[in-house]
């Protein structure tokens, strides 16, 4: 085992060894006596949970797949300069913040399933135009890609908390709160094996290109189960369209730059945000040149790396 496997297998042996602490010790905490438990609320609830959490874990795992290698391909494998590959991921950027104020709004006009659906269409789009030379394809698939990680962060959980008050989950001992909470641990896990997973197909396939495929293939997973399991749910669709048009979008716009609390979340957002996205950008070229102005020349395994973080 070289280093990073090293590295990986103690971190996990770690991680785990707390995980499981937690869990003893909260299994162990004096329950409060409460209403008897309806069995059938409980399998419901399961159900639903279950339903939901297994397409999340494939939108989160088509994501984490191909993290570690969408800069690598850019540069090393596409060749592409500097410049270029910072455009590349700003039109990412840009879509995503573009397209942000008017997803909520068609999702809850046109369906938050139908959203969910749109995502995975707008990532396969995105993974499947990785397999171009195409300068004008890859910005193509960064825009989508941007589009699609606004729809993963709102329309999976909209769907969702929509989803549980009209099952009547609350009725169960299956909280929200414990939902999102498996959600978080879900995305955390599903991470650490992506990585695992990715590192493993580029040296199966001796190519950057085997995650995305398999990212892909995830989507195409989660769309399936989506359109056979998901019931389709709206927000607030029956209001007239004036009062969701651009007029009120920018009187939503104009009242939030004056609201000091509004200004100073977005202000603490892009304090963690900006770093957080300079090194999603720079991690991969930083550690590549570092090995090689060491004199090792082998290839990095960024999937490995990628985990540890």
């Amino acid at each position: 085992m070289d280093f990073y496997q090293v590295n990986l297998a103690a971190l996990i042996v770690a991680n785990s060894c707390y995980f499981l602490y937690r869990h003893h010790t909260q299994n162990h905490k004096p329950r409060r006596r409460g209403a008897p438990r309806d069995e059938q609320a409980e399998a419901g609830a399961s159900r639903f949970t279950g339903q939901f959490l297994l397409v999340y874990t494939l939108v989160v795992a088509a994501d984490w797949l191909q993290g570690p290698y969408t800069y690598a391909i850019y540069k090393y494998e596409k060749q592409l300069e500097e410049p270029t590959v910072a455009l590349l991921y700003a039109s990412g950027f840009v879509s995503g913040a573009a397209s942000a104020p008017f997803v909520g709004q068609l999702a809850d006009r046109y369906g938050r399933r139908a959203a969910c659906v749109a995502y995975c269409v707008c990532y396969s789009i995105t993974c499947l135009t990785m397999l171009s030379r195409n300068l004008n394809a890859l910005y193509m698939g960064r825009l989508f890609g941007g589009i699609a990680t606004t729809l993963l962060f709102s329309a999976f959980e909209a769907w969702m908390i929509t989803e549980y008050h009209q099952l009547q989950i609350d009725e169960s001992t299956v909280s929200l709160g414990r939902i999102f909470a498996n959600m978080t641990t879900a995305s955390s896990i599903t991470a650490i094996f992506s990585g695992i997973l990715g590192n493993g197909l580029v040296q199966w396939f001796d190519s950057r290109l085997a995650p995305f495929i398999a990212s892909f293939g995830c989507c195409i997973g989660a769309n399936i189960v989506i359109l056979s399991t998901w019931r389709e749910n709206y927000g607030s669709a029956a209001r007239p369209l004036e009062t969701t048009g651009v007029p009120k979008l920018k009187h939503r716009v104009l009242a939030s730059l004056r609201d000091p609390k509004v200004m100073t979340l977005n202000f603490v957002s892009c304090c963690f945000e900006g770093p957080m996205y300079l090194f999603v950008f720079f991690w991969s070229a930083a550690l590549k040149s570092v090995r090689a102005k060491s004199g090792d020349q082998n290839e990095l395994p960024f999937g490995l790396i990628f985990s540890s973080f």
